[in-house]
């Protein structure tokens, strides 16, 4: 989708990273609406909080955000278990 980041790395420096940007951009148009949305839920606030309190700018903060509503949808579709809002930022059992 895009919206994993590539950093700028090698040896003593240390540059920007950016999104890889591959794949549909309307559809990650789609999913950072959709983080910006789910912003207002009080569950997915407190980790946009968080976030903002590490000093990240808020783009960034919705991307992040965007990426973890695609690895949930990932899962339950995947997974076959319908989602629960009570597993989000819980570290997943061990099978």
């Amino acid at each position: 989708m895009g919206l994993d980041p590539r950093p700028r790395e090698s040896g003593q420096y240390t540059g920007t990273r950016h999104l890889s940007k591959r794949g549909n951009p309307e559809e990650r148009r789609l999913l950072y609406l959709a983080a910006v949305s789910a912003c207002r839920h009080p569950i997915w606030k407190a980790i946009q909080t968080a976030l903002l309190k590490k000093g990240l700018p808020s783009t960034a903060v919705y991307c992040i955000i965007a990426r973890k509503i695609l690895r949930i949808a990932f899962a339950v579709w995947n997974s076959g278990v319908p989602y629960d809002p009570k597993l989000v930022g819980k570290a997943c059992a061990p099978t």
